[in-house]
């Protein structure tokens, strides 16, 4: 339990046993130091976690030793784990203000509460997982179709802010500025809801496909140029579907 301390950021330990050279040898691995087993009640009020695994036949840690121990720790809490069998400590201790005891028992307890908790933690893990999958599969699919998607869109606002401008051109004569930015405004969001309504069915569509030769049926019957060839359409190709939009 020291060593799983330390390796969790511990880095000053005391180590205290009756036979001095074996409380020397582990203070020794744990970088810490080894205090005569007398000093034991002094050591008690300076630390913040004790440890205790003994043979000893009665409890070495009392309530009178720790009650004098910590009425110099105000605001210190004291942590107490006993894994000596029988016990080191005497369990009265947890009625002491700011004592936190732990024996055998206690952990064994703690540690099936933390296994439930570890099984439902993973279990939430592969739902996420899961999900992640089934979102990142979708997505993987519809590459093929979103260059198409995002070309027919481009397309589609294009032809619909030229058709705002041209609409303004003729309605707006005589207008004031306010007037006219109102009515482009209005113009804006009417066109834009129908350009939505128009595309949404043929856009679902498309990245539902797998098939590459529908992708290229699709770009046929809408003018796209293939992304991979020219990303960006050229403009002189949108009046000529504006021409024929009006034709």
């Amino acid at each position: 339990m020291a060593k799983a301390l330390y390796d969790a950021g511990v880095r000053r330990a005391t180590v205290t046993n009756r036979t001095q050279w074996r409380a020397e040898q582990l203070a020794r691995e744990l970088g810490g130091v080894a205090a005569p087993f007398e000093e034991l009640p002094n050591q008690v009020s300076e630390a913040d976690v004790i440890i205790s695994s003994s043979g000893s036949p009665g409890y070495l840690l009392d309530k009178v030793m720790v009650s004098n121990a910590i009425q110099d720790r105000i605001g210190q809490p004291l942590l107490i784990v006993d894994i000596a069998v029988p016990r080191d400590v005497d369990p009265d201790i947890q009625e002491l203000e700011g004592v936190n005891l732990y024996d055998i028992d206690s952990l064994q307890s703690v540690s099936e509460t933390d296994e439930l908790t570890l099984h439902q933690s993973i279990e939430a893990a592969n739902l996420i997982v899961d999900e992640e999958a089934r979102r990142f599969s979708a997505w993987w699919d519809q590459l093929d179709a979103l260059p198409i998607i995002t070309n027919l869109r481009q397309n589609a606002d294009y032809i619909r802010r030229q058709e705002i401008s041209k609409t303004l051109g003729h309605l707006a004569k005589g207008y004031t500025e306010s007037e006219r930015k109102q009515l482009e405004g209005r113009l804006d969001s009417l066109t834009s809801a129908i350009v939505k309504k128009l595309l949404h069915q043929p856009t679902t569509y498309l990245r539902d496909l797998k098939d590459p030769s529908e992708l290229e049926f699709v770009k046929k019957i809408f003018n796209v140029v293939d992304p991979q060839s020219d990303a960006t359409r050229r403009h002189s190709d949108i009046p000529r579907n504006d021409q024929e939009h009006h034709d």
